[in-house]
């Protein structure tokens, strides 16, 4: 919000790029460990966890090493050449903010193998207050400028880095794994799931680098702008997967494959309906949610950023179809499902960006979602898990029959607004039984918490 609000969208443009490439790098370097880290070390023993870390530990350094020299050997030849020539004075940067991030991530993934969640969510925490703070600074002395906002990356990672080394017991993890079983059997499981995160890497980020190659870096801007809601939503998403994903592995490991389908299908209602409430919302708001959020030069960015959160509810749903079925250890149908998607949005984008500019990337989001939701719960059917479409599809089917009346009526009144968001959430209370069990689940569970704390503050006055 800062960095769009006060830097020029060109600088800003330039600025994701980095990043963005940055992050590629670290998908480049991962080889799949972190997920293959979580599935094998849930319910493990003490010794095979030291060997499975200390087998995915050393692979993942040397995969470091390995990427490090191949950026720093062609990078200044290559990457300009592709996107902008403005990335060039930058790029020594790439490298430090990828192999710190790819770091981070790894004791990440461990601490989420262990279900240590309170200190995975206070190095976030305090990870994320560290950036914003470091960012108010910069914007307080005027140094807004790329190559500070990059040291911020640098910094940030490096704090969590050895924030989370602190819990992270190394010293009794780290042995040196001779068992060439092991190595197998990681990289058995983790090979497909590499080509997978690839694969979602250019799932996620094809659109944006397309556009810095066909279009220009203000774009980009744009383009990242109208995403940076959707994906601040990607990361409550994975907050439910650090909880989700084992939780399911779990399961499906000792073979409760009917209370993991009621789980599976339950979450799969309950995170459309709420993440098409949300979509609702930045539809027919999109353009204050704009300006509050950025500025009035981004006003060209709304009706993307809109689609964009509509196209995240549909992702969404397919991707906690892709998480179960990796649980369900069947790691290389992600790669399929994710090829094909691929494919869609590189042809779409290629077909739509001259034609449509910005709005053309979200088509072909559109056509590659609406795939990769249809593939997955076929896989499902296949490896024994019965995914029922009804329930997930509801939000998404009373949401689009609203709009549509919304758009016919001629929209842009707030009477009209007020009545698509009462509408929405009532249709779905009488059409989703889901809706109706969460919402007296979690109900259920605040009167109980406010009893406990009623009964604690009571005591407290009478001592």
């Amino acid at each position: 919000m800062v960095l769009a609000r006060y830097m020029p969208q060109e600088a800003f443009g330039v600025y994701s790029l980095i990043i963005i490439l940055s992050h590629g790098l670290q998908i480049l370097s991962g080889l799949g460990l972190n997920l293959t880290m979580v599935r094998f070390m849930a319910g493990e023993i003490e010794a095979d966890k030291r060997q499975v870390f200390s087998a995915i530990f050393f692979l993942r350094c040397g995969q470091l090493a390995i990427v490090t020299a191949l950026v720093a050997w062609l990078g200044d030849r290559y990457l300009p050449l592709l996107f902008d020539a403005d990335l060039g004075p930058h790029l020594a940067f790439v490298p430090a903010i990828f192999i710190l991030a790819s770091l981070r991530e790894l004791l990440f993934h461990y601490m989420q193998a262990e279900r240590r969640f309170g200190p995975y969510a206070a190095v976030q925490v305090v990870s994320s207050a560290v950036r914003l703070a470091s960012i108010g600074v910069f914007l307080w002395m005027d140094w807004l400028v790329i190559d500070y906002l990059l040291w911020i990356e640098i910094i940030t990672y490096g704090l969590s880095t050895l924030h989370l080394l602190a819990w992270v017991p190394m010293r009794s993890l780290l042995t040196v794994p001779r068992d060439r079983a092991v190595f197998r059997s990681i990289l058995g499981f983790g090979t497909p799931l590499y080509f997978n995160d690839i694969l979602t890497y250019a799932y996620n980020r094809t659109s944006v680098l397309l556009i810095a190659g066909l279009l220009t870096p203000v774009s980009v801007a744009l383009y990242e702008v109208a995403s940076k809601v959707p994906e601040g939503f990607g990361r409550l998403f994975n907050s439910l997967i650090v909880v989700y994903f084992p939780s399911m592995s779990e399961l499906l490991r000792e073979g409760k494959t009917r209370m993991a389908e009621q789980f599976m299908n339950r979450a799969l209602a309950i995170v459309s309906a709420g993440l098409t409430m949300a979509s609702a919302v930045t539809y027919v708001f999109r353009e204050e949610i704009v300006i509050l959020l950025f500025s009035e030069q981004y006003l060209g960015a709304a009706l993307v950023f809109a689609l964009l959160m509509i196209n995240f509810s549909l992702n969404t749903v397919s991707r906690l179809m892709g998480y179960t079925i990796v649980a369900a250890g069947h790691a290389s149908v992600p790669v399929r499902v994710n090829l094909v998607s691929s494919v869609l949005n590189v042809v779409g984008c290629l077909y739509f960006l001259p034609k449509f500019g910005e709005l053309g990337a979200v088509y072909a989001l559109f056509a590659m979602s609406i795939a990769s939701q249809v593939m997955n719960h076929w896989y499902l059917t296949r490896v024994g898990i019965h995914a029922t479409i009804l329930p997930y599809l509801k939000p998404i089917l009373i949401l689009a029959a609203l709009i549509g009346l919304y758009e016919l009526a001629g929209g842009d009144h707030l009477a009209l607004r007020l009545v698509l968001l009462l509408l929405f959430p009532a249709l779905c209370w009488l059409l989703m039984p889901e809706v109706r069990s969460a919402v007296r689940f979690f109900g259920g569970h605040a009167a109980t918490a406010k009893g406990k704390l009623s009964r604690v503050m009571r005591g407290a006055g009478s001592a």
